[in-house]
Formats: C-alpha cells, sequence, structure tokens
C-alpha cells in the first residue's frame, strides 16, 4: 500500500493539503524532536486494549485438581515433553505457564504494596517487617499447619497400632489373626504420614520460592527507580548480598512449627505415658530442657550474623571499586596494600561467621542426639522401678520420640534459623527500599489525531544534542504484536 493512499484511507492531510509555513517556522521544526503516527488495523475492536489483557493461562499447579495435587500428577506433563524433546535444546518457557499469583508482576505489586504499608505505620505499634511478608501467605501456611498436624498424629497412631500389633503377635494364648486388624491401622496410618509428609514439603518449598521472588522483584524494581545521588552512594557489595545470598539462606522452614509443635508434644507425652508410665517423663523432661536450650542459644548470633553480613557488604564494595579504578591502582603500585586489606576484611567477616556457627553447633547436636538419650532414660527408669522392658513398647517408643524430635525439635531449630536470617534480610532490604527515587514528572502531550493513536506504558526517551542535524526517515517497519498491525508514516519523520 503506498503512503499517500494509506493516508487518503485514513482521513489524514496530505502534503499538498497542509498549510504552508514559512522559513522560521520550518527551522523550528527542524529542530524538534520527530513524531510517530501510528496506524492500529481493525482488528483492535476485537482483541482488548494492552492494560487490560490478564493473564489468561494458570500454571500447573493452579490447574491441578485434588487428586493430581496428592499425587504430583502435574509435574508429569514437563517430564514427558523432556522426555518427547531429547534432542532439542530445552528453554524457560518449556517449564510451562506461570500462574498469575505466581508472577513477579503480582508478587512485586504486593511486596511493594505490604512494605509502604508497613513504613507508613507507627514504629512503636508495627510489626517486624518479616512477619509483615510472612502475613501475605496466610493460606499457604494454614495448608502447612494442616499437613503438620496430620503428619505428626498419624505418626503417634502408628506407633500405637505397632504396639497392639506385636502385643498381640506375642501373646502366649492368643490368636495371631487378632494382629490383622492392628496391621490395616498401621498400613492406613503409614499411608496418610506419607502423603502428609510430601505435602508439607511441597508446600514449604512452594511458598518459601513466593518470598524469594517476591523480594528480588521488589528490590529489582526499588533500584531501577533511583535517583543518580543514590545510584552513586549504592553499596553494590549489599545489592549483591541480597540478590544473590540472602535470598538463598532462607531455607525452607515450616514457620508454623510453633503452634504445631506443643499439639504433637502433648499427642506423645499421652502415648508415651500409655506405655511406660510416670517414667516416660524423665525423656520427655530431658527434651524440654534441650527445648529450653535450642531457643535462646541462636539469639547470641543474631548480632554476629548481621555484623558478618555488614563485613561481607563492605568487602564486596571495596573490591568493586578496586576494579573501577585498577589502572591508577597498578600505575602507583598499590597492588599488594589492596589485596593486604581485602584478606583482613575477609579474616574479619569470617571470624563472625566461625563464632556463629560454633553458637550454631550446641542446638545442632542437641537436635540430632535427643530422641536417642531420652529413650534411653525411659527405658533405665522403667527397668529399674518396674521391670524389664519388652520389644512390643520399644518399638513404637523410639518412632513416637522420633516423631517428637522431627516436629519440636528438627523443624524447630530450622524455624528459629529462618526468623533469625530473615531478621538481618529484612533490615537490609529496609535500607535499600529507603532509598529516594527519581521523582515522577510525567510530561504529557496530547496526541494531534487522538482516534489515530496508541499508549505505550512506561515508556521514556530524552534527546541529548538540539544542534543534530535529524537523522533521514527510515523506511516504514511493519510489527505485530498480538493481533495488532501498526505501521509507520514516513511523513511523521523530519524532511531533510
Amino acid at each position: 500500500m503506498s503512503q499517500n493512499t494509506f493516508i487518503e484511507q485514513n482521513g489524514l492531510a496530505s502534503d499538498s493539503e497542509l498549510p504552508s509555513k514559512n522559513p522560521q517556522e520550518e527551522e523550528e521544526d527542524r529542530q524538534k524532536p520527530p513524531e510517530v503516527s501510528l496506524k492500529i488495523s481493525s482488528k483492535e475492536s476485537q482483541t482488548p486494549s494492552l492494560k487490560e489483557t490478564p493473564r489468561a493461562s494458570k500454571s500447573f499447579v493452579e490447574k491441578a485438581n485434588i487428586l493430581s495435587l496428592l499425587h504430583f500428577f502435574f509435574g508429569l506433563k514437563f517430564i514427558f515433553h523432556v522426555n518427547k524433546a531429547k534432542k532439542k535444546t530445552l528453554t524457560i518457557d518449556d517449564l510451562g505457564p506461570v500462574g498469575h499469583k505466581e508472577s513477579s508482576e503480582y508478587l512485586e505489586k504486593l511486596f511493594t504494596q505490604k512494605f509502604y504499608e508497613w513504613r507508613a505505620k507507627d514504629p512503636k505499634k508495627r510489626r517486624a517487617l518479616e512477619i509483615e511478608i510472612l502475613s501475605l501467605f496466610k493460606k499457604d501456611y494454614a495448608l502447612q499447619l494442616f499437613w503438620q498436624l496430620i503428619q505428626g498424629f498419624a505418626r503417634i497412631l502408628v506407633a500405637y497400632f505397632l504396639y497392639h500389633m506385636l502385643t498381640d503377635l506375642r501373646a502366649p494364648n492368643g490368636n495371631p489373626r487378632d494382629a490383622y486388624i492392628p496391621s490395616i491401622g498401621l498400613f492406613l496410618c503409614n499411608l496418610v504420614a506419607f502423603y502428609a509428609l510430601h505435602q508439607a514439603g511441597f508446600n514449604v518449598t512452594y511458598s518459601a520460592n513466593k518470598i524469594r521472588a517476591g523480594i528480588l522483584a521488589m528490590v529489582f524494581r526499588k533500584v531501577t527507580r533511583l535517583n543518580p545521588p543514590a545510584v552513586h552512594n549504592l553499596n553494590l557489595g549489599k545489592l549483591l548480598n541480597v540478590m544473590a545470598s540472602d535470598t538463598n539462606s532462607l531455607e525452607r522452614a515450616h514457620i508454623l512449627t510453633f503452634v504445631s509443635a506443643p499439639l504433637i508434644f502433648l499427642g506423645g507425652f499421652g502415648m508415651l505415658y500409655y506405655f511406660w508410665g510416670p517414667s516416660c517423663l524423665v525423656g520427655l523432661g530431658y527434651m524440654l530442657v534441650t527445648w529450653i536450650f535450642q531457643f535462646f542459644l541462636p539469639f547470641k548470633t543474631i548480632g554476629l550474623r548481621i555484623k558478618g553480613k555488614a563485613d561481607g557488604d563492605e568487602r564486596l564494595k571495596f573490591m568493586n571499586d578496586t576494579i573501577e579504578a585498577i589502572r591508577t591502582i597498578k600505575v602507583l603500585g598499590w597492588e599488594f596494600n589492596i589485596i593486604e586489606k581485602i584478606e583482613k576484611t575477609r579474616d574479619i567477616e569470617i571470624s563472625d561467621i566461625r563464632k556463629a556457627a560454633y553458637f550454631d553447633c550446641i542446638p545442632r547436636a542437641i537436635v540430632y542426639t535427643s530422641h536417642w538419650i531420652a529413650g534411653f532414660l525411659i527405658f533405665l527408669v522403667y527397668s529399674a522401678a518396674v521391670g524389664p522392658i519388652s520389644a512390643n513398647k520399644s518399638f513404637p517408643t523410639m518412632i513416637v520420640i522420633n516423631t517428637l524430635r522431627q516436629f519440636c525439635m528438627l523443624q524447630f531449630f530450622s524455624v528459629m534459623n529462618f526468623f533469625f536470617e530473615m531478621k538481618g534480610f529484612a533490615l537490609r532490604v529496609v535500607s535499600l527500599m529507603n532509598l529516594p527515587e527519581v521523582e515522577a514528572a510525567p510530561d504529557v502531550i496530547p496526541p494531534e489525531n487522538p482516534e489515530n493513536s496508541i499508549e505505550f506504558k512506561d515508556f521514556t526517551g530524552y534527546w541529548m544534542n538540539k544542534d543534530l542535524e535529524p537523522m533521514p526517515a527510515p523506511k516504514p517497519p511493519k510489527l505485530k504484536l498480538k493481533g495488532f498491525k501498526i505501521e509507520f508514516l514516513e511523513e511523521a519523520f523530519h524532511k531533510q
């Protein structure tokens, strides 16, 4: 289609119809930046605008039904796709669609809104930032709590049915067929505990990844809006640690263990008292004492963790400044002085990390030995006070104690580490989010022909030199975008 035909069909003025201009006006027009007119085809009426285009796709998890979620059938589609494309190069698009509430755009807006709401509150009345962030995923954590309780009490019932099955089998005058009923209960409770274990683990990982994605998107969007002085003073070491190291340190943790652990502990106490009577109080008392140590010792590491991260930030910032000034450093012969300073900073950082690791060793050692010591104390007191122990009580007891160790010790310890890492992480995120941004000063120029225009979101541009000669008019490109057909007019560009 020719240029004049295109203009005539769209009701635009041709060159012959335009009013004549004097030389001074033509010179002013030459110094103005070029304008671009856009034509949208008739498909516009059938296609929603770009601002209102919804995310039509859903992720495999969002589309999965209950049966698929329980057995993770939603992952089979990706596995089949990989098997079919063995000789092809897989890309990120092969992972499947991303759901609306899983997208970085949605998470960035959600986290940014929550942060500014938190910052607007009274500092004396508001909760910690990490608690506000976790409150965004109440439904996910409620589901985690449900599966945790199901798993814990199912494991306790496994011990109960195992006790009755072994008792029926070892009874001298009993019928071995009586053990069939408790064996069925044993099988069903094991099956339920197995399903609950994997569902709880999946939900924990799923929510942790969304937290990481939301924080990364929020920080990235903030950095792109910083004003020039803030960019110049930005600690790149802190930014690199936040984007790379700190997000990975937010390990998967069952956040609501503080709620589930006491309930499961009471259930385990009732089952052990049913087996051993008052003798079980010794072993459970030992676990309670270690629980206190496990709760208070990690608080000693908060300052060391924050100081170690600050030392790492300064080291990375100094190394970045060194790289920028490497020519000057080589000319003046400062290489060895720079190396010595970096090594000293690194030694201080490692010293703080090592001290924090020493404090963490004590709770970790308690966690991985508590069930053996608690079981030994129960057996020792019972054999000394009552009589010999039997196999039908010993094996179920170890199942109950191991369950208590998992929920009340191991997961409790991981939750403590998660909150301590989240505490230091939140402080660093707040320092980045409080940096000044570029003031929004939009310069909106209404188009001459509103019916023949299209609006672009978040589009910016500028001209450096007004004295430069205008570029020759390029050939009109043709672009296709979701059913739109956009054509550029040659006449819209300035003529030579």
